[in-house]
């Protein structure tokens, strides 16, 4: 208490308005309230340098509520080559719409070539080339086939 700053006066807490909506574009957070509707859309993840939240490490990116019916989470997830949930490429306003964006190239991993093959099998744990999984496959040198592309848009 020794800052001259916390010996003063509390501002006057205003009531949240009834309706509104607001967009915090670096954090990809959209918040809309109409009375005692609210609706909550998150198209962040932790990219380097711009937010490290707490949220951005569950796949969560929609929440209702209506008087007392709350839908807490939405989640979304495909079987395109097990990719998992769906984490959004951030969230945009495209004319009356927010849009959810999110691109997958994911390749088929063939076989290592002759000269590359260990007769003890013990390759380096490392990353797929897409970030998948970790494996001990030797992925930098295993030619990928078969690389499909998703683009999954929400609006």
């Amino acid at each position: 208490m020794e800052d001259e700053t916390l010996q003063q006066q509390l501002p006057v807490v205003a009531p949240m308005p009834n309706r509104y909506e607001k967009l915090f574009a670096t954090s990809h957070l959209l918040r809309i309230k109409n009375n005692d509707t609210s609706v909550t859309y998150f198209g962040g993840v932790d990219w380097p340098l711009i937010i490290a939240s707490g949220r951005s490490n569950s796949p969560d990116f929609f929440s209702y509520r209506k008087g007392n019916a709350i839908l807490k989470y939405m989640r979304l997830s495909s079987g395109f080559f097990g990719m998992g949930y769906f984490y959004s490429e951030g969230l945009q306003k495209e004319g009356d719409s927010y849009v959810l964006r999110k691109t997958l190239q994911v390749p088929y991993y063939q076989p290592l070539p002759g000269e590359k093959r260990k007769t003890d099998g013990d390759y380096l744990l490392s990353p797929s080339v897409d970030g998948r999984f970790w494996n001990k496959m030797d992925f930098s040198n295993r030619p990928v086939s078969n690389v499909k592309t998703l683009k999954r848009l929400f609006a």
